[in-house]
């Protein structure tokens, strides 16, 4: 039964393409880190310590009703705001809204194209209460479109290209690009900072965290931002642990331990780390009040842990009740969302370990080859 849950948390790590940690030597310190705030107790991983029940208060399902346009391939971003489930299935290249929390498809946003209103690519999208905007790096413009309907309202032009990006509000945007290949040139349009700010005009305002030429980071790294309430929270594998960046204000780093990390200096690929024993925060924590679920990674296995009061918990390695399953977005009441996509027989496995039952509706739709979200509720304290 270990085993068979153990396989369930792993999570996928691309490790056939080579990728560096710090190409450059040395990774900074969070003391070189100019207009910074690193807060003082650090987020600990406690290997032994097993997430205890104060944490989790329910799990509950919402089934995405299915239909003959919104076929789910992946679920790239998840963002809930004003009673509406914005999902992107970047493989699919199409935005899908639900109704929250009823999981009623409202619209899609699928304009693959070279027509008016039509992108190339969704290399990452970001919501705000009036629009949705999709950055499309091969067309080298923003579009934009009408959160109320989907409908299109505009495309703008950008002079930089990026992996990932957030919005505070419609005049404030974050964006983030970090090279991830070593064997492909910067692009001209690459600014030389990990992270930038711009009006929305899409003008850079304000910039952050220099890269050193030669750096790099995971490859196809999935997000590298997420929201928590009106936070956005970004992560650099470079700096041991993640950043909350508030509207006008200096960015917060949450520094983040381990009883055995990546050694100071390291110049290393990730795939070198495959049979290494070293722990690391592989991608961006979703942060919800006094909770997060963070990914920790040990050689070539992943895990998704929740974490509280400091500390990351481990999941029970006989009971599956509270394991976070795929992760893709948090609520502002308090909730984290995970989903299962097509997957009948993993929900069985789960369900068969303690993992909470879903309804009729949830179990006849997931052997349809359907979408369900995992809604996690954690204690108020």
């Amino acid at each position: 039964m270990k085993n068979r849950i153990i396989r369930m948390r792993l999570i996928p790590i691309a490790l056939a393409v080579a990728l560096c940690l710090s190409a450059c030597g040395k990774a900074k310190k969070t003391s070189e880190l100019p207009d910074t705030v690193t807060v003082e107790a650090p987020l600990v991983y406690s290997p032994n310590d097993t997430m205890p029940s104060f944490m989790l208060d329910s799990v509950s399902w919402i089934p995405l009703e299915l239909s003959d346009v919104n076929g789910l391939r992946e679920i790239s971003k998840l963002t809930v705001i004003d009673g509406k489930i914005i999902l992107t299935d970047r493989i699919q290249c199409c935005i899908q809204v639900y109704d929250y929390p009823s999981g009623k498809l409202l619209y899609v946003i699928d304009k693959k194209g070279n027509g008016p209103g039509e992108y190339l690519e969704t290399a990452a999208v970001t919501v705000t209460p009036t629009s949705v905007y999709v950055i499309d790096n091969y067309s080298r413009a923003i579009f934009r479109y009408s959160l109320a309907d989907g409908s299109f309202i505009e495309k703008k032009p950008i002079s930089f290209i990026a992996w990932d990006m957030e919005a505070f509000d419609d005049d404030t945007f974050l964006f983030t690009w970090v090279g991830n290949n070593p064997d492909a040139p910067k692009p001209a349009l690459a600014p030389d900072y990990a992270l930038w700010q711009t009006d929305g005009d899409f003008n850079i305002k304000k910039t952050f965290f220099p890269v050193e030429d030669g750096y790099l980071e995971r490859y196809k790294q999935m997000r590298y931002f997420n929201r928590s309430g009106s936070d956005i929270i970004f992560h650099l594998l470079k700096y041991g642990g993640y950043f909350s960046l508030a509207k006008d204000k200096q960015p917060v780093f949450y520094p983040v331990e381990f009883p055995n990390p990546i050694p100071d200096g390291m110049t290393v690929r990730l795939a070198d780390l495959e049979n290494k024993s070293w722990q690391y925060l592989s991608e961006t924590p979703f942060v919800s009040k006094d909770f997060a679920t963070v990914e920790i990674t040990v050689g070539n296995q992943g895990w998704q842990l929740f974490a509280g009061e400091g500390k990351i918990f481990e999941n029970s390695k006989n009971w599956a009740r509270n394991i976070p399953i795929d992760i893709v977005g948090v609520t502002d009441d308090n909730r984290f969302i995970g989903y299962i996509n097509d997957n009948y027989d993993m929900y069985s496995q789960l369900v068969e370990y303690g993992f909470q039952k879903g309804d009729e509706t949830v179990e006849n739709l997931l052997r349809q080859g359907g979408c369900c979200l995992i809604v996690y509720q954690m204690k108020a304290e």
